[in-house]
């Protein structure tokens, strides 16, 4: 079956954020004058932000998510995060409402150079393009201020649909947006389960991306123009 569309994950796939998040968080949180150092904050953030999304994926594949569900969590992770650096407060309301919408702003991401050379390559052979990303509102403006947005045709995102990957739910979502098959699609993001296992289980090609490589036995790619010659 020939392939005629394409979807790309948001986060470290066609956006990165930079600086890193750490360095963000500790410099914020000390405008508010909570006491968060950014080597302490990163060596918090690592085990708990595959921790927490674990859970919150657990019970995202029975719930569903909200914008107001990812707000949540957010909170979470970030006071844990916090308290775990040796703020004993954990991050106030006003702290982490700036942290948030920090986020929203292209200024705090920046897009790979794979990316748009991949994208014009992609169009150039007339595929449909899909954004499909564990995600929030934010992403909408991010993309925006990087004149991403044009450059797809949809944005399926998470606390939009009502689902997030790897729950089939968000993946038939994406499709049905495109008016595609399974089989007439192709994935690619940085996280195996969720870019990989989850849209090949629902019938659709897939690629690990892997820009700085990795140690797993597993097949990958190390840049987005790597897909071009399996679309033939």
């Amino acid at each position: 079956m020939k392939i005629r569309a394409v979807f790309l994950d948001a986060a470290h796939t066609i956006i990165e954020p930079y600086p890193a998040s750490a360095r963000v968080y500790s410099e914020i949180a000390q405008r508010h004058g909570l006491d968060v150092a950014e080597k302490p904050l990163a060596a918090a953030l690592a085990p708990l932000w595959l921790t927490m999304r674990a859970e919150k994926f657990e019970d995202s594949r029975v719930r569903g998510t909200t914008e107001a569900a990812e707000r949540a969590w957010w909170v979470r992770l970030v006071d844990r995060a916090f308290r775990d650096a040796g703020e004993s407060r954990g991050v106030t309301p006003e702290c982490f409402d700036e942290i948030f919408l920090h986020f929203a702003k292209g200024e705090a991401w920046r897009v790979p150079p794979d990316v748009v050379p991949a994208l014009e390559a992609f169009r150039a052979r007339g595929l449909a393009l899909g954004v499909l990303s564990n995600f929030d509102y934010r992403l909408r403006s991010v993309l925006d201020d990087h004149g991403l947005t044009r450059r797809f045709d949809t944005l399926t995102i998470s606390s939009e649909a009502g689902w997030e990957k790897p729950h089939p739910g968000i993946y038939r979502i994406a499709m049905e947006s495109l008016g595609v098959a399974p089989g007439e699609s192709v994935m690619s993001g940085d996280d195996w389960e969720h870019d990989v296992e989850g849209p090949t289980a629902q019938g659709m090609r897939a690629f690990w991306l892997r820009r700085r490589g990795t140690t797993e036995a597993k097949p990958h790619i190390t840049s987005l123009l790597e897909i071009l010659p399996h679309l033939d």
